[in-house]
């Protein structure tokens, strides 16, 4: 997960390297202060902080009376706090969930504790998302964010692929400044990768034309056939005890059986799901179709990204976010941090 900022309150200067090493590490944005009055002047005069790591007890700290006073104005769904206890401090654990912590962080922890208690994503990971995550790099406050690149069904090909971009997969897999994220699996042809419908059909011939065979079960000798053994030019006859003139409902009664292939005429009890290639039009059992992994690529905004046009699909919310980003930034320009650290804030 990628916070608008985290602000941190801590005076304990171990913890502090450890936050801040993981959230450079995880290219967030963040605050740290050291008092409980300037915690509170920050997340007033800042309503974009989304998560709050907070000393439970310090030197000017009383981080359980600010997580009440946080709670009198956000609730956990606008702003989440991660409480941190040291271990003789665990009595106070129900004390401060009562307050409204989201969440206790038992100090000392390390980088893989924190981000899994925070949801950070750590960078180069592989991490599932979706369209509606991705176009969150469009909300206010989000300048700086990587370029964010999508895979498209081309209607020419019927694949998936990236259009101009798709020569530079092989350079992205291997940049280190590139993130690569997980979407979607999707099953494509195994001859060519193209897109393929989906239907039940035959097995045998792979037609989806399929009818479920009539049978008639004859009372008196107890047979049970297809229809078509009954039908002779002289009326219905019992193949088995050629009994003739056999009447519906006091002779017999009809019931349905196997599938029957209108094509091919095989028989069968369950059809096959098929796939038919819109590409090559192969025709193949879904089982045997080839699994590919969809992603997404993030695309920091360094020296080489910036020559990387945008794709079609992005232009025309990258000029309107071109304009917000830059008003955003002369907006943090001028804006004073009251109690943070030097050095202490880091643009994602």
């Amino acid at each position: 997960m990628r916070y608008q900022k985290i602000l941190v309150v801590d005076d304990d200067p171990l913890s502090l390297k450890t936050i801040v090493t993981t959230l450079t590490e995880a290219k967030q944005t963040w605050l740290t202060v050291d008092s409980h009055e300037a915690g509170w002047a920050a997340l007033q005069a800042d309503q974009e902080f989304g998560l709050v790591l907070l000393r439970a007890y310090g030197k000017n700290l009383s981080g359980i009376d600010l997580c009440r006073q946080i709670r009198r104005h956000k609730s956990t769904s606008h702003l989440s706090v991660i409480m941190m206890l040291r271990e003789n401090e665990l009595a106070a654990g129900a004390e401060t969930l009562i307050a409204g912590a989201s969440d206790l962080l038992v100090d000392p922890f390390d980088a893989k504790e924190l981000r899994l208690r925070a949801g950070i994503s750590r960078p180069q990971t592989l991490r599932r998302s979706d369209y509606a995550h991705i176009t969150a790099i469009d909300a206010p406050g989000a300048a700086g964010r990587p370029e964010v690149f999508l895979p498209e069904f081309d209607a020419q090909s019927r694949q998936i692929n990236y259009g101009v971009f798709e020569g530079r997969l092989n350079g992205w897999d291997n940049d280190p400044n590139v993130t690569r994220v997980a979407l979607d699996r999707i099953i494509v042809c195994p001859k060519c990768n193209g897109i393929p419908t989906i239907r039940p059909g035959c097995g045998a011939c792979g037609s989806a034309w399929m009818e479920p065979e009539i049978l008639l079960h004859h009372y008196a000798c107890a047979h049970v056939g297809p229809e078509a053994d009954f039908l002779t030019p002289d009326g219905l006859v019992c193949p088995k005890c050629r009994l003739r003139n056999l009447v519906a409902g006091s002779d017999f009664e009809q019931t349905t059986g196997c599938l029957k292939c209108s094509d091919c005429a095989a028989i069968f009890t369950e059809p096959r799901l098929l796939g038919h290639c819109l590409r090559c039009e192969y025709r193949f059992p879904i089982a045997e179709g080839k699994l590919k992994s969809i992603y997404a690529y993030e695309v920091g905004r360094s020296a080489d990204a910036a020559t990387i046009p945008t794709p079609s699909f992005l232009r025309s919310r990258s000029r309107s976010k071109s304009r917000s980003d830059d008003k955003s930034r002369s907006e943090e320009s001028k804006k004073t941090k009251p109690g943070s650290s030097a050095g202490a804030d880091s643009t994602c």
